[in-house]
């Protein structure tokens, strides 16, 4: 598979939109639902594991080759001054260093992704409480309050 930081981020996307659903119609979440959604939400967690570790390898081969052009631009810069042999660098680098800024984008936002997950997974957790507690509570005539 060519992994690049486009198919990084469909992919990032795609777990961020089933991570965060719509809020529903108030239908009743029972212990099937639970456990439904910890399913899910475990199998969005795994493919994050991927997402991230692609993005840091493309973040990190981004940075890589910044610095390559970086050093080759500083050791043929002929500027009678640093200061214009600094600018002559910096627009030598132009492309790399844009690349190298979407890949940083990419890695933070399937950073940012993988925490949502995490979140999620953790409501998921508490709704699942709540559940328990009113199976627990259900015919023993005491509310839970």
């Amino acid at each position: 598979m060519n992994v690049t930081i486009s198919t990084i981020e469909d992919e990032v996307e795609r777990v961020r939109e089933r991570a965060t659903p719509l809020p529903d119609d108030g239908t009743v979440r029972g212990p099937d639902w639970v456990i439904a959604e910890l399913a899910a939400i475990d199998a969005l967690a795994g493919r994050m594991v991927l997402a991230l570790w692609h993005a840091d390898t493309a973040r990190r081969e981004a940075k890589a080759q910044l610095a390559k052009a970086t050093a080759r631009a500083t050791l043929s810069a002929e500027g009678r001054t640093v200061a214009a042999r600094a600018a002559e660098v910096i627009l030598a680098v132009e492309e790399e260093q844009a690349a190298a800024d979407v890949a940083e984008a990419a890695y933070g936002y399937a950073r940012a992704t993988a925490a949502l997950v995490d979140d999620r997974r953790s409501s998921i957790q508490s709704t699942g409480k709540q559940v328990e507690i009113t199976y627990q509570l259900a015919g023993t005539g005491r509310s839970g309050r």
